[in-house]
């Protein structure tokens, strides 16, 4: 159990800010209710409980770390289907699991950093671990089966690979090792849209093979369907995939239309695309949302290939806002920070899953087979809203919805208002930068349960709410600060 901490900081609003880790799930039936009922529970218990024990986010007690044959380090090998954002994010957020589980040292990932090569070799230029290696020869990119020569031999060869477990990355990564009838090293799936669709697994909770497990979060889509509808309230809605095996994959179609059933709303469909790299593929993609968003009033944009494969955001935002069209994106932060309306906030989820599939590992690595493993990863539901596009659009965002949104871009650049519930209510009041009465700086204190990296994520989100409406400046961006003492050091610096 952590000892609390106590301090001040000088910038601008009179807040007390209590961390006291009572996370509140919020699924679309309790969403707007989430914020007070948190708030209830911390008047209810700060006053006694303020000592909370800090629960593993996993669900299950973090396995001590340990070496294998007692002093080797346990080797892991990294493949991925090609190269694609969520890959790298997952990636990174299990290289910070590892580190929060306290299986590795931690390290500042530069943000800077998109592709999970230059992760790999920069891990291993660190002192990352004692007891886990990233193996940089084991490293696959399989270039969406374009690279299948390098996998085939350094995976499937005469000599099994020398590894302790791998992680796949993506349907066509994960499926090259799931079709074999066994495999002589664990192998863990990740980011892929549709398990059961993708044919990784047998079932939500079980694999089917003992050598494989996957990390599966079943309502995930259904849940973001569900939210667009309690905040849009829309009749006819707007899809847009390939009429194949991986379009409707892609678009979580399945999902869509088992809402629709639920909600009765009409599905408006435009297949007339491509699901692969062609000439044409782009274009094919911006007729079909030309033609869509004149029939329905609102649209659902999914992982279509020609929204990942082609830098076409700009022109996808720009037909949605002459249209006025309200849009949720299936892939989360990155496209509304490009400029899409709302999706669900991924910005601490991918820290959750890596500590999750690092917890996950260390079973592994201590004899649990993969298939007894739970597959199921339910994410917590968080907002991300973009206030540039609802202005262009002239939708009017309920305030109730900022308040309870993570994160809150300003424009198309990525430029955030604040990235949780407190950094939302800064930008709510909207009002001047001014002193107390006496004159004084207003005076904040912040308690914090112990070290745990969602509270300095919120605590950031404060920060730059407060930043963005001019209550403070500082000489140091607080991003790259790890703790909540690492910020107060920032603020000390001045």
């Amino acid at each position: 159990m952590r000892k609390n901490k106590l301090f001040l900081l000088l910038p601008g609003l009179c807040l007390f800010l209590l961390m006291a880790g009572c996370s509140y799930g919020m699924s679309s039936s309790n969403y707007w209710k989430g914020a007070a009922k948190e708030v209830s529970w911390v008047n209810a218990h700060y006053k006694h409980n303020l000592m909370l024990p800090q629960a593993a986010d996993s669900g299950d007690k973090n396995i001590e770390a340990f070496h294998r044959d007692g002093y080797r380090r346990f080797r892991i090998g990294i493949v991925i289907s090609g190269d694609y954002w969520e890959f790298f994010e997952n990636f990174k957020g299990l290289v910070e699991g590892f580190s929060e589980i306290d299986w590795a040292n931690k390290l500042s990932v530069p943000t800077t950093f998109s592709h999970c090569d230059e992760l790999v070799s920069w891990v291993n230029s660190k002192k990352y671990s004692d007891f886990i290696e990233i193996v940089p020869e084991y490293f696959v990119n399989l270039q969406w089966g374009d690279n299948e020569a390098e996998f085939q031999r350094k995976y499937f060869g005469s000599v099994p690979p020398q590894l302790d477990a791998i992680i796949a990355y993506g349907g066509m990564a994960a499926k090259a090792f799931y079709n074999k009838q066994s495999y002589p090293v664990p192998v863990l799936s990740d980011a892929i849209t549709d398990c059961v669709e993708a044919g990784v697994t047998k079932t939500i909770d079980d694999s089917g093979k003992d050598f494989f497990t996957n990390k599966i979060d079943p309502d995930i889509y259904k849940q973001q369907l569900r939210l667009f509808h309690d905040i849009v309230g829309f009749k006819k809605l707007g899809i847009i995939y390939g009429n194949d095996e991986y379009g409707l994959l892609y678009g979580a179609v399945s999902a869509i239309e088992s809402v629709a059933a639920e909600r009765s709303f009409q599905i408006v469909r435009n297949t007339d695309v491509k699901e692969f790299m062609d000439d044409d593929t782009p274009e094919l993609y911006l007729n079909a949302l030309r033609k869509i968003v004149e029939q329905v009033d609102a649209v659902y944009i999914g992982a279509s290939t020609a929204v990942t494969e082609y830098n076409i955001m700009p022109q996808i935002v720009a037909i949605l806002n002459e249209a006025k069209v309200p849009s949720f994106s299936l892939e989360g932060t990155v496209r509304v920070k490009d400029g899409i309306l709302f999706s669900l906030s991924t910005m601490s989820g991918m820290k959750r899953s890596g500590i999750w599939m690092a917890n996950k590992l260390a079973r592994i690595f201590a004899g649990e087979s993969p298939r007894a493993q739970s597959q199921r990863f339910e994410s917590l539901a968080s907002l991300a809203v973009n206030l540039d596009t609802a202005r262009k659009i002239g939708y009017k965002v309920p305030m109730d919805l900022l308040v309870n949104s993570d994160e809150i871009y300003i424009d198309t650049h990525g430029t955030l208002a604040g990235t949780d519930v407190e950094g939302a209510a800064v930008v709510r009041q909207s009002l001047l930068p001014c002193k107390r009465a006496d004159g004084k700086k207003f005076r904040i204190a912040v308690v914090e349960s112990g070290e745990y990296w969602e509270f300095t994520e919120h605590l950031k989100g404060i920060v730059k709410g407060l930043t963005t409406n001019g209550w403070i400046k500082l000489a140091c961006d607080v991003s790259e600060a790890e703790t909540v003492s690492g910020i107060y050091q920032i603020f000390s610096q001045g």
